[in-house]
C-alpha cells in the first residue's frame, strides 16, 4: 500500500470498536488500512465514492482482502448520500474535493462521537 495510506495505520492499535466514515473511497487502498484496525476492534467502515468504476474496484479489493463484511461502499455524490448514515461515527476521514471539506464536516457532525477527524491534503493534477 502507498505512502499516503500509512498515516492511518496507527488506528490499528485502537482498543475499542470504531465506526469510520470515509469520504472518497477511490480504489479502496487507504480503506484497507482502516479495515486492518477495524478487524481488531470489531468496528465498521462506511466509505463514499462518486465514481462507479472506482467503487467496483474498491469492492473487489475489499473482497480479496477478506474485509468486505465490515465495509459498506456507498456510490454517488457524498453531499447527498451522507444522509444515509444513521449510526454514530467515531472517526471522520475526508479525502475528497478540498473545497467542500467544510460541507462534509458539517453533514457528518450530528453523528460524530468525537474520536478523530482525519483529512488528506494531497491535490491531484
Amino acid at each position: 500500500m502507498g505512502q499516503a495510506s500509512r498515516p492511518v495505520s496507527p488506528l490499528r492499535s485502537a482498543s475499542a470498536p470504531a465506526t469510520i466514515a470515509k469520504i472518497c473511497t477511490s480504489t479502496g487502498l487507504s480503506g484497507l488500512w482502516l479495515c486492518l484496525a477495524l478487524q481488531k476492534t470489531g468496528g465498521k467502515l462506511t466509505t463514499f465514492e462518486y465514481d462507479a468504476g472506482r467503487a467496483a474496484t474498491a469492492r473487489g479489493h475489499f473482497r480479496k482482502a477478506g474485509v468486505d463484511q465490515i465495509v459498506t461502499v456507498v456510490e454517488g455524490d457524498a453531499h447527498q448520500t451522507i444522509g444515509r448514515l444513521k449510526e454514530p461515527i467515531d472517526v471522520r476521514f475526508i479525502d475528497a474535493d478540498k473545497e467542500d471539506y467544510v460541507d462534509y464536516l458539517d453533514k457528518l457532525l450530528p453523528l460524530w462521537c468525537g474520536r478523530a477527524v482525519l483529512a488528506h491534503n494531497a491535490r491531484h493534477g
